[in-house]
């Protein structure tokens, strides 16, 4: 008897503390959930992010989308482990901000405007490159054309209703901006001032991509709205 009791005993502590240990991990997983979130950079992997997205139709892209920021999105989860987590990530989307803002890249400058026939037009500023696109809706891809086929862009695009994101690979989204810058330097080359700029600008878009080249596997996406 005494033997039965100690066995009930001993069972009801290990319930008692396996009951513990679950809530305790109930706890951490919400507490991670709500730090993370859907929108956060874990939920930032590609395939994640375009398992969610709404499916696209090319009316719906039709129009002008405003840029609103950019966007840290991991290849896959062994990239995410390899960038550090989601802290990493999230200040490496400050710094980019940064240098993209010094360069005209800012929200209610910045837009990709969107036409029937397959044309579309990139803006920073007063500058602008004109191109091409086509829409594979069922892969998600929005290939561009850029430069009278000089560059070519493929992206992966997650459309959400209100939003989009748009993503490049790192040199392409660079190389993009660097071509748009280009197109006022062709135009304005005797002005110093200009010059001038572009000079800071093509060192803040220099520093990107150096800083860029560390992290392997990372993607740019352009968060937009109409």
């Amino acid at each position: 008897m005494l033997a039965l009791a100690i066995a009930f005993v001993s069972y009801a502590g290990a319930q008692s503390w396996k009951d513990a240990l679950g809530k305790l991990a109930e706890k951490v997983s919400d507490k991670v959930s709500e730090k993370t979130g859907d929108t956060g950079v874990l939920g930032n992997v590609l395939g994640d992010l375009l398992g969610k997205a709404v499916p696209l139709s090319e009316s719906m892209l039709l129009g002008t989308w405003n840029y609103q920021g950019v966007a840290c999105v991991l290849e896959s989860d062994n990239a995410l482990a390899s960038l550090g987590g989601s802290a990493v990530a999230g200040q490496l989307e400050e710094k980019l901000d940064g240098y993209l803002s010094k360069v005209g890249v800012v929200n209610g400058a910045c837009s990709f405007t969107f036409s029937e026939g397959g044309s579309c037009v990139f803006k920073i500023k007063e500058r602008e490159v004109k191109g091409t696109y086509s829409l594979n809706a069922d892969e998600k891809v929005i290939n561009f054309s850029f430069l009278k086929g000089k560059l070519n862009i493929k992206t992966y695009v997650a459309y959400n209703v209100v939003d989009m994101n748009i993503v490049f690979e790192t040199d392409k989204l660079l190389a993009l901006v660097q071509k748009t810058l280009d197109t006022v330097s062709d135009k304005m080359s005797a002005i110093s001032s200009t010059s001038s700029k572009l000079g800071t600008a093509a060192s803040a878009l220099g520093t990107a991509g150096k800083l860029l080249e560390n992290y392997k596997g990372m993607m740019l996406g352009m968060e937009l709205k109409k």
